[in-house]
């Protein structure tokens, strides 16, 4: 005897095929078939069947889709509806987040910009050095306003150099304020990029 069985997926009891078998070769108990009606094919469903009754069910899978809180693009692979805060297709920015977007890059690249030219400027004088030259230009300004003002590291400095005090306090703060007008010069050219941005 002969009869015709739709095969099913054995977990997701998904419509698989149909075939026509022989029960006196097969026998009748085959696992994962059943005789139900099959329902038409549908586009964008998944035929399935539940106690022997065929269901449509959505079928996305292979599908991009994005996670709505975070927007973060996937791939479907699973049937049914979509789970709670998902959508379908990628994600696509709004004008705003693409002009949002657009605006932080500018402003990064600006930033990293002027980090590296500013560290460029003392490129090769060690972290150590650099951190004494707000003493430095303190004792400067108080010794050449007053010559018997206490200056103890600039002191030190010309003693061990053995530069003359008056020298090296002129030669501090012409030092000083170079690095104020290039460090204020590059951050009004990055801030003049924020500005125009606002």
């Amino acid at each position: 005897m002969k009869k015709i069985l739709h095969y099913l997926d054995r977990i997701t009891k998904e419509y698989q095929v149909t075939k026509e078998i022989d029960t006196a070769f097969y026998g009748t108990n085959i696992p994962h078939t059943t005789e139900g009606e099959l329902l038409p094919f549908k586009n964008g469903f998944a035929r399935c069947f539940y106690s022997n009754k065929c269901e449509y069910v959505e079928d996305n899978r292979n599908k991009d889709i994005h996670k709505m809180e975070t927007k973060e693009d996937f791939i479907c692979h699973y049937l049914g509806s979509l789970k709670a805060g998902f959508a379908l297709g990628k994600y696509v920015m709004t004008a705003a987040e693409k002009k949002a977007e657009s605006k932080n890059k500018i402003l990064d690249t600006a930033k990293a910009d002027y980090i590296e030219k500013v560290n460029s400027l003392t490129a090769g004088i060690p972290n150590t050095e650099t951190s004494t030259w707000n003493k430095q230009e303190i004792e400067a300004r108080e010794y050449l306003k007053d010559d018997s003002a206490n200056v103890p590291f600039i002191k030190a400095l010309s003693e061990a150099r053995g530069v003359d005090l008056l020298s090296l306090a002129t030669k501090i703060l012409e030092k000083a304020d170079m690095y104020a007008v290039a460090v204020g010069t590059l951050t009004g050219e990055r801030q003049k990029i924020e500005d125009n941005l606002s």
